[in-house]
């Protein structure tokens, strides 16, 4: 019985010493968040305004909003023509005729200009605070008239993406 009294007591200060031993420990966590940007656009020129009229100066057709959360201040802005029909320039919705253009963005910097025919991406300024404020440049364009062509409506269309630098 001796015997059986002692294996229970050590037994017992064994299980309690293991429990007490540990009295905190830590636990780590941790997540990223990936640079990323966003687009604002707003339209500046209303539809069917701009000047095709021979020898016409840059016209403003867009504003350009950029934000990013990596805190850079810039972003690559690629320009991208997607005209229907698939043309580059400005086609006339009757008679499928085109109009080449010039493209620049009009920003904090000075003006860049953008070739959309074959696509452009440009270093462009951003907004970077937290509150997530856009800084606006102006896309403008400039129809390559000469007074010589066809009566008709012309379209032009830009597909206009961002990323991180």
């Amino acid at each position: 019985m001796k015997k059986l009294t002692l294996a229970l007591a050590v037994s017992a200060l064994v299980a309690g010493s293991s429990a007490l031993a540990q009295t905190s420990d830590t636990v780590t966590f941790s997540g990223s968040i990936p640079a990323m940007c966003t687009l604002n656009l707003n339209d500046l020129l209303a539809p069917g305004a701009l000047d095709l009229s021979a020898g016409a100066a840059f016209q403003k057709v867009a504003g350009v909003g950029i934000w990013c959360n990596d805190g850079l201040g810039f972003a690559d802005v690629t320009y991208t023509t997607n005209t229907p029909g698939g043309g580059h320039g400005l086609i006339g919705l009757v008679t499928g005729d085109t109009i080449q253009y010039e493209g620049r963005v009009q920003g904090i910097g000075g003006s860049v200009y953008v070739p959309p025919i074959n696509g452009a991406t440009v270093s462009q300024i951003a907004g970077n605070n937290m509150a997530g404020n856009h800084v606006y440049s102006d896309l403008e364009i400039r129809p390559n008239t000469n007074g010589f062509e066809a009566a008709d409506t012309y379209t032009g269309v830009i597909d206009i993406s961002v990323a991180p630098q």
